[in-house]
């Protein structure tokens, strides 16, 4: 008796603590809606990073990274499996609500798995365009050993600051983007 008693509260806490909804089809399977495509991204050559070339992760097409027009572009390199990025995920989404309007932000899912990178972003709710690296080329070509990272970007193509402590906040990315970028929120 204790111990169904036990399970039952155990199965209660835990179904408490998952991730948020989800989104099912009409046949109950489980769905992904996120459908932010990289068609902003056309950007210039000279950058720090125009041998690379990414496929976005959602629909058709590759797409060089750096700065969008006159904006200056923040790039966080993000994977699904990567614990840190679930803490960072809804920071670098309210610096984009922040300051989407003067300062690009991209994410880079990094050695990872497609499906289970639109179920993250999904789960989140992003509103920037992601790219997909599976050989993690970006990480490398900016010496970085792990994630998750923010890469800041001026008009210019520079890599002006890198952020990989896996405990940034809003405040944070709003005050690196003020001291690098000059915005104002």
């Amino acid at each position: 008796m204790k111990l169904s008693v036990l399970a039952a509260i155990l199965v209660v806490v835990l179904s408490a603590c998952a991730s948020g909804p989800t989104v099912t089809d009409e046949d109950g399977d489980t769905a992904v809606t996120w459908n932010v495509d990289c068609s902003e991204l056309e950007t210039t050559a000279g950058t720090d990073f125009t041998d690379v070339s990414l496929p976005c992760l959602v629909g058709d097409g590759s797409y060089a990274i750096g700065p969008i027009g006159d904006r200056p572009m923040v790039v966080s390199l993000w994977a699904s499996w990567c614990g840190p990025c679930v803490a960072e995920a809804p920071e670098v989404e309210r610096f984009h609500q922040l300051l989407g309007d003067q300062v690009a932000v991209i994410g880079v899912n990094t050695q990872d798995v497609r499906e289970r990178a639109l179920y993250f972003a999904d789960d989140f709710d992003w509103t920037f365009p992601s790219l997909f690296d599976e050989r993690g080329e970006v990480m490398r070509g900016q010496g970085l050993m792990g994630l998750p990272a923010i890469i800041f970007i001026d008009v210019d193509g520079t890599t002006k600051a890198t952020l990989s402590t896996g405990d940034v906040t809003t405040e944070v990315l709003v005050a690196a983007a003020e001291e690098h970028f000059g915005v104002t929120t």
